[in-house]
């Protein structure tokens, strides 16, 4: 999907820097004959080109969105928005944080609930190049991936009602409950990684989290 992303990007691209004189001279003709029934379908072309580049490349992110998470369920599943989310800037790098809180689709729910670990014991199943996985896991956590939930879930800051504090305190919630489970990717080493994507699904509570910070 990141291919398909890529070439539209470039055809985008190649398209407006071969096609800017002509459309402009083109353009410029027919103001001077004042042809202003031409001039507007010229004018609208570009405005229907970049709506529908637009369109694709947003359908494009969300398709490779959803094989994401598909690829950390190991199911196919109906994708929701999420409860709440925040994400803070991102450095010129990557680094910044984001938290988002789902609902837990159906289908994932009777996964977990059904199937068990065995069934998900190699998911998780692919991960960025130099990353490593922690497939999923049932709470409590094993006591070298303390630090891949310090990273996440301890904060500094006085709780308020900000999406953040709100999203924290209910993660911390759910991984005091016996029908939680875990995964994450990490980055560096497990017990002082520079870069973790925690992901914590609770099934008393239905929730599903998908937490992010890079250093």
């Amino acid at each position: 999907m990141k291919d398909l992303l890529f070439f539209i990007l470039f055809i985008s691209l190649l398209t407006t820097v071969i096609g800017a004189i002509p459309y402009l001279i083109w353009l410029f003709k027919s103001v001077k004959k004042k042809d202003w029934k031409k001039v507007k379908l010229l004018a609208s072309i570009p405005i229907a080109f970049y709506l529908i580049l637009i369109s694709s490349t947003y359908l494009a992110h969300q398709s490779d969105f959803y094989n994401y998470f598909v690829n950390v369920f190991g199911t196919e599943f109906d994708y929701e928005d999420p409860i709440l989310e925040y994400h803070s800037d991102r450095a010129f790098n990557g680094d910044g944080i984001s938290y988002e809180m789902y609902k837990l689709p159906v289908k994932v729910r009777e996964r977990f609930s059904q199937k068990g670990l065995s069934a998900l014991k190699n998911y998780p199943s692919e991960v960025y190049d130099g990353w490593s996985i922690v497939h999923w896991q049932k709470i409590p956590y094993k006591e070298n991936h303390q630090s891949l939930f310090n990273m996440l879930l301890v904060s500094d800051v006085f709780f308020d009602d900000s999406s953040k504090s709100k999203i924290i305190k209910q993660a911390q919630e759910s991984i005091s409950s016996p029908n939680t489970f875990y995964a994450c990717f990490y980055y560096r080493n497990i017990t002082s990684p520079l870069n973790v994507t925690l992901f914590i699904i609770d099934l008393e509570k239905n929730l599903f989290f998908r937490l992010n910070i890079d250093t």
